[in-house]
């Protein structure tokens, strides 16, 4: 057995006695000839598994923002702007905060060369006191395949 990592997503591949690929798992040659699991995207090299012909560039106007002073209990968003500054197709497969307390939203459609986009933040304070430091961890077809985004604020205590 065999595997493709991509990201933090891991593939496992099975070879039979003659070391061909077990298509019984669904397994895809994709047109370059790398192994795909994605079979029902084949022919969309940004859904593809990452490879030269399928990464793409992420740019933030900004990577950091700062709320300031906040009273515990407030819930406040924020928005970081991005733009896909290559000639291939964004695609954000995942947005992860770094608690409950930080939520994103971000676009589930391909973001084509060229086009802006945008990932709001949402932060609950409730229960948060003092200096807090979030992070959002962006996981898409770019190279690192992930960038993190900071959120900090000064919560004051009720």
């Amino acid at each position: 057995m065999g595997f493709i990592g991509g990201g933090t997503t891991v593939y496992f591949l099975m070879k039979n006695d003659s070391n061909k690929i077990n298509h019984d798992l669904n397994i895809v040659a994709t047109p370059t000839n790398k192994p795909s699991v994605f079979n029902e995207n084949a022919t969309d090299p940004a859904k593809s598994p990452l490879n030269n012909e399928t990464i793409s560039n992420i740019t933030f106007a900004k990577n950091t923002h700062d709320f300031g002073e906040l009273e515990e209990g407030a819930v406040v968003t924020t928005v970081f702007e991005f733009v896909n500054k290559s000639e291939r197709n964004l695609v954000i497969s995942n947005c992860i905060g770094s608690c409950g307390c930080t939520v994103p939203t971000w676009p589930k459609e391909t973001i084509k060369p060229g086009a802006k986009g945008m990932i709001e933040i949402e932060f609950n304070t409730a229960g948060k006191k003092d200096d807090q430091l979030k992070t959002v961890t962006v996981y898409a077809n770019t190279e690192p395949s992930n960038t993190i985004l900071y959120i900090k604020a000064k919560v004051n205590a009720k």
